[in-house]
């Protein structure tokens, strides 16, 4: 995928860091909301492990 974004972006985030577990092995993770000044999918996967459910982005969403 080849995207380009001419402009500023602009975030506003809220996140508490986790600890999260996949194969026995720690991993960083974090929980939370953020906004940004473009329009993400939902359920967009973002960051690694995303094809284990690790990542995923739900707009407006009621799990966070």
């Amino acid at each position: 995928m080849n995207y380009r974004i001419d402009e500023k972006l602009e975030v506003n985030i809220d996140l508490k860091e986790l600890i999260s577990f996949y194969k026995q092995k720690p991993y960083n993770s974090f929980l939370g909301k953020f906004s940004v000044n473009i329009n993400l999918p939902n359920m967009i996967g973002l960051g690694h492990l995303v094809s284990h459910g690790f990542g995923t982005i739900y707009k407006n969403s009621i799990f966070i």
